[in-house]
């Protein structure tokens, strides 16, 4: 039985690191799949509106984006979609396309094994180096996030990606007392902070606690007396 445990525990630990493994796998170049949205907060002086950028298609590192403006300031009715635009980049090529906003396409989302010191290709502002992680809160989650800051032209450059999916979480432009920003307010991407590996560690913990129950069990059936053997009385 010692053995039977130590085999069914260590099959538990190989299916855990074989599923960290496929899913850092699957993940290795773009962290976001069709379907996946995030809506920010935009603050473009003097006016605010609200920036939704859709991942409507996802294949390798081709990736086909429709970002909408959905309201701008109050001399327009809250809600009116003012512009939308589907874009396609590629992270492998420099192809890039100015959004509505004050950031290029390519600036929405980088590859998601991006770790600090390395060198991303920002389209327009050209490659920039990552400067530091750190853990910020966005769409009511903490997240893990790596960030730059850089100058390009008279403007003063700080983005912040989520590092699990990549996506642009945050980004503000700076010049004298003039800036614009904006910010993740809403996403499918994630939810309350818990992430994947949460559940597969308590599937294995439940998958443990069933075996090591049924073990027991078995041992008491064990030790159980045999009711069909009668005791004899010696003879005299």
């Amino acid at each position: 039985m010692k053995n039977l445990e130590g085999t069914t525990i260590m099959a538990a630990i190989l299916v855990f690191i074989l599923l960290t493994t496929v899913s850092t796998a699957l993940c290795s170049s773009v962290g976001v799949k069709s379907g996946d949205w995030i809506e920010y907060d935009l603050q473009v002086s003097p006016a605010e509106r609200t920036q939704r950028v859709e991942f409507e298609g996802v294949s390798g590192t081709a990736l086909t984006l429709n970002i909408t403006d959905i309201r701008l300031g109050t001399d327009i009715t809250p809600g009116t979609e003012i512009s939308s635009a589907s874009v396609e980049i590629n992270l492998t090529t420099t192809d890039d396309f100015l959004t509505t906003g004050f950031l290029w396409a390519r600036a929405f989302i980088i590859p998601n094994d991006t770790r600090v010191n390395d060198s991303v290709y920002l389209g327009e502002f050209g490659n920039e180096t990552i400067l530091g992680e750190t853990t910020r809160t966005y769409a009511a989650s903490a997240r893990t996030v790596i960030y730059a800051n850089f100058t390009f032209g008279l403007n003063q450059y700080t983005l912040y990606w989520d590092k699990q999916t990549g996506v642009l979480v945050e980004g503000t432009m700076s010049f004298g007392a003039a800036s614009w920003s904006l910010s993740a307010v809403d996403t499918n991407m994630w939810t309350g902070g818990i992430g994947w590996w949460f559940w597969i560690i308590i599937a294995v913990v439940i998958a443990c606690g069933i075996l090591s129950t049924k073990r027991n069990a078995i041992r008491k059936l064990w030790r159980k007396p045999d009711a069909t053997v009668t005791s004899k009385t010696p003879p005299k």
